[in-house]
Parts: C-alpha cells; structure tokens; sequence
C-alpha cells in the first residue's frame, strides 16, 4: 500500500499536461444527474 501512494505521489506532476480534451464532459456525463447534463456539456 505504501508503494502505491508513493507511485501516485511521484507520477502526479508529470500528469496534467496529458489529460486529453474532451475529459471534462465526459465526467460531467457521468456525475451530474441527466437534468444537469445537457446544460453543462452542450
């Protein structure tokens, strides 16, 4: 377990950057309630 936090830890700032575009609606999609949806992501 350790390990793992640790591996998180270190690969965190090396992530941001590659996020790809898009991934913001699509999480959207998944979490908001299907009333809230067509707002956020149209």
């Amino acid at each position: 377990m350790p390990l793992g936090f640790l591996t998180m830890i270190l690969g965190l700032p090396g992530t941001p950057g590659r996020v790809p575009p898009g991934t913001a609606a699509v999480l959207a999609r998944f979490h908001l309630p299907e009333e809230l949806r067509t707002e956020v992501t149209a």
